[in-house]
């Protein structure tokens, strides 16, 4: 959304393919209003291949005006770009996002399942993608070690997360927050790879030395129930505000006084990046977060 927002849409448009039973994406209405449509049709091909490829291939042939496909990936998944190719598009990317698949399997059986789709997936990557990109050299050289890729770089609007105090001001007392407040900001999927357990195991010990804190939650996901229990046997429900999904993160960056971003692994981390510009002290996993994300002195 960032290099859409700023390209020439009269040269250049995106639109944006999602599942056939998706609920609205981010920023749809503003995709739409520059121009963009969102198609709802992919199917999982982990459900049904002949679905998943049949469903593709109509959209692909529907639509002769698409010259590319560009596939935005967090593990190595070019089925897209597999069924472009036998529709004849002839610009295929795929963009790698991490560093690491996902959390390591358990067990015999789910490690034997990873192994046989790390080997399909990886032979799909290396004959139907015409071109290589990464948010990051990790990210390029865990997804494509054999080939030639190009990072890029997923700049921001420095203008749009610059601190203003009026608009701390603002949002703080929109949240109710006193000014002496600390609030310590987290923004992401709330899935294993964020590590937002652990999140709450931090603030808990920061808690007992600054009472006056709050924790501010920005983003949904799987994990949401076990953090409410675990909130629950620390004891912080009173000091743990979630935000649910948001469009407004630069005001809401504002707002904060620290950020934290514990993740299990990392392809750049642009929210740790936003944060930074937005003046905030960070701390992030040592190990599992590229230093390209490291942008100023606040780390």
């Amino acid at each position: 959304l960032n290099l859409y927002r700023h390209i020439d849409r009269e040269k250049v448009q995106f639109d944006f393919l999602t599942n056939y039973d998706a609920k609205p994406i981010a920023y749809e209405d503003e995709i739409l209003s520059m121009g963009g449509h969102v198609y709802r049709v992919m199917y999982p091909e982990r459900k049904s291949f002949t679905k998943a490829y049949s469903s593709l291939w109509a959209f692909y042939t529907q639509h002769p005006e698409i010259q590319g496909v560009h596939v935005h990936a967090n593990f190595p998944y070019a089925f897209p770009l597999k069924v472009a190719k036998k529709c004849g598009i002839g610009l295929r990317v795929l963009h790698s996002h991490n560093n690491v698949i996902e959390v390591p399997p358990h067990g015999l059986s789910q490690k034997l399942f990873h192994f046989v789709r790390d080997k399909v997936v990886r032979s799909d990557v290396k004959r139907y993608p015409t071109d290589y990109f990464a948010c990051s050299t990790l990210a390029g050289e865990w997804m494509f070690p054999d080939e030639h890729y190009t990072v890029i770089k997923n700049g921001i609007d420095v203008d749009q997360f610059a601190f203003h105090p009026d608009i701390r001001v603002r949002v703080r007392e929109q949240l109710g927050l006193s000014p002496s407040t600390m609030v310590i900001g987290f923004a992401a999927r709330l899935r294993e790879q964020k590590n937002p357990i652990f999140l709450l195991d931090i603030f808990a010990e920061y808690a007992k030395m600054h009472p006056d804190t709050m924790l501010m939650v920005v983003g949904v996901g799987e994990l949401r129930s076990s953090m409410d229990e675990h909130i629950r046997q620390l004891g912080i429900g009173d000091k743990v505000r979630f935000m649910g999904q948001r469009t407004d993160m630069p005001d809401l960056y504002q707002a904060m006084d620290a950020y934290l971003m514990p993740s299990l692994f990392e392809g750049l981390g642009i929210v740790y990046i936003e944060a930074q510009c937005s003046g905030l002290p960070c701390l992030a996993s040592k190990d599992t977060v590229p230093e390209t994300a490291k942008v100023t002195e606040l780390c």
